[in-house]
């Protein structure tokens, strides 16, 4: 059974696409800042422990999973939002980075808008890049739902990463 950690978790996607898929998980941690999100999490899925607030985890108490799966605050990147990293919340991405550090888990996985490749962004992006490429094979995804069944035209970025002692490459 494959231990899961999510952070940003909202009404827990990944979860969702896991059980969809059959793979057998246990949610050891999850955590959102939203009080709806998390109401619409726990009323489909079940974590061994919730956190409120990610900039309060204390990652040396956090219990060691297989894949860490995250997103974060996308408003600072989006077209649709201020286009401004200074005082934005996309720097909570660096909470998320610590907890791989520390942690180390097998897999992680992100997702956020396209506008992280933005060439505005490209400091931003390449610092979470060279972050996750210390000890991680990572592979970026540029996916939009309406190529998957979805009437609805959403790109977005997925990071994957998948530790380099695994010996695992994906071309």
């Amino acid at each position: 059974m494959i231990k899961i950690g999510t952070t940003f978790s909202g009404i827990g996607a990944p979860e969702q696409a896991l059980k969809n898929l059959g793979i057998s998980h246990i949610v050891k941690w999850a955590c959102d800042i939203d009080k709806h999100a998390k109401q619409t999490y726990f009323a489909n899925h079940t974590c061994e422990k919730w956190h409120d607030d990610i900039t309060k985890i204390n990652i040396d108490e956090l219990e060691y999973v297989d894949m860490y799966v995250f997103g974060f605050p996308c408003q600072d990147l989006s077209v649709a939002g201020k286009q401004d990293l200074n005082n934005g919340r996309s720097i909570l991405v660096n909470y998320s980075l610590d907890i791989i550090d520390k942690l180390l888990p097998k897999y992680i996985v992100f997702e956020n808008v396209k506008g992280l490749l933005n060439k505005k962004f490209s400091n931003f992006y390449s610092m979470i890049e060279q972050r996750i490429e210390k000890n991680y094979n990572f592979y970026l995804l540029k996916l939009n739902s309406k190529n998957f069944g979805i009437p609805h035209h959403r790109e977005r970025v997925f990071g994957v990463g998948i530790r380099k002692d695994l010996n695992t490459n994906i071309q």
